[in-house]
């Protein structure tokens, strides 16, 4: 979390200094990486010598509730989990150019981008060449809160993609996703301000993807967190509807394990109060935001 906060401070995107220009920057970005997407007509690749598959994105604020949600909608027959190596943030982005497959890497250099290759070995993520095929299964992928800032790039390089976004009060989510097992270590709860600049760029970033999401299409889908906390087994079930996922028993076997691991600090009411702290600089920055 240092590092992030440390990387997002020297980020092109940082909102502090360009302001209304992040919106153009995410642009820009979306547009090299899709001249950087193999050509049509690659002989794609996929892990395992499988058939194509369709990924699922879920993004949100809260790290173990996005880590629940994923385990629940992996119960589901068609639905097989994204090998370690696969997963977006370091497959796709080490194709575009990241080193080790880092986001933060990335962004504090994106001229990365325009000097390396797609790998061989991660390339069936951005093969164009999914467009339109019927997926014997789907790829579930929890993203940390962190890679937010650059969801808004997959209509542009994999425009078969599906993304799950759970929405909740950002204040609310933040805190409970670094309250219990992160708390002593987390710079948000001891020092927030190390934070603010990185928190303040995810969060104006992800409102810009949801609008390039809506002007092209792009499937996404976004829960409510508050629901999916309440009402886990309707939540479910709009889900997986949403997603084209047969029901046969999946909601129950899904919601059985959204229970299960369910993270107990999303449900507490005096998270304000636990980490007063990090709950005061959160509000400042999304009063500015």
């Amino acid at each position: 979390f240092r590092r992030a906060a440390k990387l997002a401070n020297t980020a092109p995107f940082v909102p502090q200094r360009h302001g209304a220009d992040v919106g153009q920057y995410l642009e820009a970005w979306t547009v090299d990486a899709a001249k950087k997407a193999p050509v049509a007509g690659r002989e794609p690749r996929y892990p395992q010598g499988g058939a194509p598959r369709t990924p699922i994105f879920v993004l949100g604020y809260t790290g173990p509730l996005l880590r629940a949600l994923s385990e629940a909608i992996c119960t589901h027959d068609t639905v097989t989990r994204a090998p370690r190596g696969d997963m977006l943030p370091a497959a796709a982005m080490r194709s575009l150019g990241a080193k080790n497959g880092s986001f933060h890497n990335y962004i504090a250099a994106p001229a990365r981008l325009n000097a390396v290759r797609a790998a061989d070995t991660t390339s069936f993520y951005l093969e164009r060449a999914h467009d339109g095929v019927e997926a014997s299964a789907t790829h579930v992928v929890d993203v940390s809160p962190q890679t937010i800032s650059h969801a808004a790039a997959l209509p542009m390089v994999m425009p078969f993609a599906k993304v799950v976004y759970v929405e909740q009060d950002p204040i609310r989510g933040n805190l409970s996703g670094f309250i219990g097992p992160f708390e002593a270590q987390s710079p948000f709860t001891h020092d927030p301000l190390k934070a603010t600049t990185f928190m303040r760029g995810m969060t104006t970033m992800w409102g810009r993807a949801r609008e390039i999401y809506d002007a092209r299409g792009f499937a996404h889908t976004v829960v409510d967190g508050e629901r999916l906390l309440t009402d886990p087994r309707g939540a479910m079930a709009d889900l997986y509807a949403s997603l084209g996922l047969s029901d046969d028993g999946a909601v129950d076997r899904a919601t059985a394990t959204f229970e299960t691991h369910r993270p107990e600090s999303a449900m507490r009411a005096d998270l304000a109060d636990a980490l007063p702290n990090a709950a005061s600089e959160f509000r400042k920055l999304h009063a500015s935001a």
